[in-house]
């Protein structure tokens, strides 16, 4: 398969800029790029009287300007507080709304941007994320044309926090399990986020976790009281949303028979291959590159990105983000399987503590200068290797030490005359922790 040339073309900017492939991309306003860029080209070389009037833009609700202040004494619900941040399609001021004295974020749509195509997306934003109310989707208070007025925010982002050497994995799982809820209730409202990393991923100082950012949200039916509660996908070009570095290969190739919940199912495991290796499947030195991998499903295996990492958690990262959509599972089955290791990893943590131990008992046996000394240190490096394995039987490292230390401890049988118990040790038999008097050996674990 190839990538749609609908897809490809939408990846430049109306310059001819290649963007980066961590930026989301909207190709259904890849046509107006030319037109957005003529229209504000122009309106910065008009004077003020040659400047179009908004009436133009075919909006007759409220505007930003309806509605915040910038002086305290004004009569407009919103006081004007400063600016939060800024993006590709708009600005998020800080306000106080005047009725109730709580700060609020007011997202905007750039005034340069403020273009029909962006501000029908822009509406259409608001809308989708007003009809899902969940608590970890950020509510909507107000809206016009060319703002919504939503929750004020505080706190990092889920990339940012991934960045951060000091953050146990344990809590980026319980997040990315929050946000699987959210999807979740999502998808049985009938809409699809399409744009699910990190970045869209907002963590508060005290837990809270909401999914941001709906502007590529499409709707695979209806809600069940018949709503739609977003645009549904009429053509490849509009299949053909996300982020270059994450997306599914029926996204990439512009693929309209696998339209459904599989999409969101696959960016989350994108997101935990992200957690897990620290990198999106398809980095790469361009968007165009980006796509291209996705296309063929280009990813290294986790396994080899990551080594140490849990595999259970490994292994819900490769069925999210297999290929063939029905294999994939659902997204219940897939936060099912986060929820059932964070609630094992207590043991796995102590699965680890067993682990370093028994590799001390290795290492000492090595030291030992009597046969019985050395016999007691190695079955203790068995013992231990073998109770990390009860609480956590996918811990290779484990395994490994286990076969090891049944080696080292026939080759010391060997060595002291000890033929017959070098024998039983390599074949299954487990020599005691604790040897008292005469050295003997128990049977084989079952």
């Amino acid at each position: 398969m190839s990538a749609s040339p609908d897809w490809l073309r939408a990846l430049a900017t109306a310059d001819g800029t290649e963007l980066p492939p961590t930026m989301s991309i909207r190709p259904a306003l890849a046509g107006h790029l030319a037109v957005i860029r003529a229209a504000w080209l122009k309106r910065r070389s008009a004077t003020p009287q040659q400047a179009p009037a908004r009436s133009a833009l075919g909006c007759d609700a409220r505007r930003l300007a309806d509605v915040l202040d910038a002086v305290t004494d004004g009569e407009k619900p919103y006081v004007l507080l400063g600016r939060i941040g800024a993006g590709g399609m708009g600005v998020v001021h800080l306000a106080r709304q005047r009725s109730t004295g709580r700060e609020v974020a007011i997202k905007a749509v750039h005034p340069e941007k403020a273009h029909k195509a962006y501000l029908d997306a822009f509406r259409q934003e608001c809308l989708t994320t007003a009809a899902l109310e969940h608590p970890h989707i950020v509510p909507v208070y107000d809206a016009g044309a060319d703002f919504m007025v939503m929750k004020r925010l505080a706190g990092n982002s889920m990339e940012h926090r991934l960045r951060q050497v000091d953050v146990p994995l344990s809590e980026h799982i319980e997040v990315l399990i929050k946000v699987c809820d959210a999807v979740n209730y999502a998808h049985s409202r009938g809409v699809l986020h399409r744009d699910i990393k990190g970045e869209n991923v907002f963590v508060g100082s005290y837990g809270e976790v909401w999914v941001m950012d709906w502007g590529l949200a499409a709707a695979f039916g209806p809600a069940a009281d018949g709503n739609w509660c977003a645009p549904s996908i009429a053509d490849a070009q509009g299949m053909c949303a996300g982020t270059p570095m994450c997306v599914p290969p029926e996204v990439a190739t512009g693929d309209l028979g696998h339209v459904g919940p599989t999409i969101d199912l696959f960016l989350l495991g994108t997101l935990l291959y992200r957690i897990l290796s620290g990198h999106y499947p398809y980095e790469a030195k361009s968007s165009q590159e980006s796509l291209k991998m996705a296309a063929r499903r280009d990813i290294a295996p986790l396994l080899v990105r990551a080594s140490g990492a849990p595999f259970r958690l490994v292994q819900a990262a490769e069925r999210a983000t297999a290929w063939d959509a029905d294999c994939r599972g659902s997204v219940a089955d897939f936060a099912n399987d986060l929820r059932t290791w964070l609630h094992t990893s207590g043991a796995s943590t102590e699965a680890h503590a067993l682990l370093e131990r028994a590799v001390a008992h290795l290492a000492s046996s090595e030291r030992e200068v009597t046969a019985e000394g050395r016999y007691r240190a190695l079955s203790s490096a068995i013992a231990e290797a073998q109770r990390a394995l009860g609480l956590c039987p996918e811990l290779r490292g484990a395994h490994k030490l286990v076969a090891q230390a049944r080696s080292a401890f026939a080759a010391a049988a060997t060595t002291a005359g000890d033929h017959t118990l070098a024998r039983m040790v390599s074949q299954g038999f487990e020599p005691p922790a604790e040897p008292s008097g005469g050295f003997s050996v128990l049977p084989p674990r079952r």
